[in-house]
């Protein structure tokens, strides 16, 4: 037999490496292309939270110690509200130079942001993690308990968004 299944067991890694390549090759080359332009600078921040956010995700479904997946769980939520918060500013910026932004963006939906990426790490978002059965003996399936904070990071990312 030519392959075998040990061939494609690292796929999702390498599959995660080539678009996290990909990610900042274009975030760095549009920023290059015009440091000066807002459009630009929330691009590559858009980018880097992209791609930090995509390693954070891989690495939640190792197999890790629960505990910290716990850990890379909350950071890879605190991640998506940036994440869906610098979409809203990039499509509001796209495709000027310079921007001025409203005082609805700076009394409000700034700061609750930032306030709501702080609830996702505390236990309010996940309080904990449950092990469900294991597939096999060196896998087992993570399960967050979410809290309250869950419901306010959907209600908020579904506003940035």
């Amino acid at each position: 037999m030519l392959f075998h299944f040990q061939s494609f067991q690292n796929v999702d890694l390498l599959l995660v490496g080539v678009v996290t390549a990909i990610t900042s090759v274009l975030g760095f080359t549009v920023f290059y292309s015009n440091k000066n332009s807002v459009t630009s600078r929330i691009f590559l921040m858009f980018s880097m939270v992209t791609l930090i956010h995509q390693i954070l995700n891989y690495i939640t479904y190792q197999n890790i110690d629960p505990h910290i997946a716990l850990w890379f769980l909350r950071i890879t939520i605190f991640l998506g509200i940036w994440h869906a918060f610098l979409f809203l500013i990039f499509s509001y910026v796209f495709p000027q130079e310079n921007v001025t932004f409203p005082k609805l963006y700076k009394i409000f939906v700034l700061p609750f942001t930032a306030i709501v990426s702080v609830i996702t790490l505390t236990p309010l978002a996940f309080s904990g993690i449950e092990t469900a059965s294991s597939v096999n003996a060196s896998f087992a399936i993570i399960k967050p308990i979410s809290g309250v904070g869950m419901l306010l990071f959907g209600i908020t990312v579904l506003g940035l968004i």
